[in-house]
């Protein structure tokens, strides 16, 4: 969810973005980002752009809309997590625990 503060910005078609999605609570929880130097079709009135290009990090496909100002803002956001949920390094140290 864009957060609310967020939701009236406005961007100009080219941009550096960076993104950031917690994800778990607690000891599980973790923060995944992602930055992407955005260049938007000036000409198109609505456009998804993917965010991210690491396999195995945070990738976001988002849809950008084309305001009558030309500037552009978001209108839809699609999020993927790494499958592990950024857990690899807990559970390699959970592990080295177990073996000492």
């Amino acid at each position: 969810v864009l957060r609310k503060e967020y939701q009236g910005e406005e961007i100009a078609f080219k941009c550096d973005v960076r993104a950031e999605l917690v994800s778990g609570c607690g000891d599980t929880e973790r923060t995944h980002s992602c930055t992407h130097e955005l260049t938007l079709d000036k000409d198109q009135e609505k456009q998804w752009k993917q965010l991210g290009q690491d396999p195995l990090g945070l990738r976001l496909q988002v849809k950008f809309v084309r305001r009558s100002n030309g500037r552009f803002s978001v209108a839809d956001i699609r999020a993927t997590v790494p499958m592990d949920g950024g857990l690899n390094g807990v559970a390699k140290d959970a592990d080295d625990d177990k073996n000492k």
